[in-house]
């Protein structure tokens, strides 16, 4: 049973992500302010008298800003955001493999940002070492981009995946 609703603002934006009961309170109290957009289709809330379907995704009546770029950097967002795969040789490569390269080398003031960091296998990064990717004659599959968001679980449920949205 999925037990958590994903919650959008009025512009359909993903705000935030919240367990069953909250997700119960705020949506059939008298004085809701969200509208349900999706509901799973085998699981319900049980109380005395009712039987409601539980929302996987609700949207708020009023605009909230979304929290973008609040992530920090570390190695399993970037394993995620890269998908697995060396952005030098494009080779898939197991999380325990991975390494993290400086696209600039802290050495020459490269700094740990989403835009400068990129994962790569052992041998490209350290055949790349001391050096940018252009002075090592190596290219990256794609630029590095900061998230807009990310969503660290193991599964997604299938009825939130027409409301997200990735780099």
């Amino acid at each position: 049973m999925h037990k958590e609703t994903l919650v959008l603002n009025k512009a359909y934006q993903p705000i935030n992500i919240i367990d069953w009961k909250s997700c119960a309170t705020n949506v059939y109290s008298n004085k809701s302010i969200f509208e349900v957009l999706v509901h799973y289709d085998h699981n319900y809330i049980l109380t005395i008298d009712s039987k409601y379907k539980l929302p996987a995704v609700i949207r708020t009546l009023r605009y909230v800003r979304p929290v973008i770029n609040s992530c920090s950097v570390n190695k399993t967002l970037l394993y995620k955001r890269d998908s697995g795969t060396c952005q030098y040789c494009y080779k898939s490569i197991r999380k325990s493999d991975a390494t993290i390269d400086h696209i600039i080398p802290k050495s020459r003031s490269g700094c740990n940002t989403w835009t400068n960091l990129v994962i790569s296998c052992y041998d490209c990064n350290n055949y790349k070492g001391n050096r940018t990717p252009e002075e090592a004659g190596m290219l990256l599959l794609k630029a590095p981009k900061t998230p807009a968001y990310l969503i660290v679980s193991k599964k997604i449920p299938i009825e939130w995946l027409d409301f997200l949205y990735f780099l």
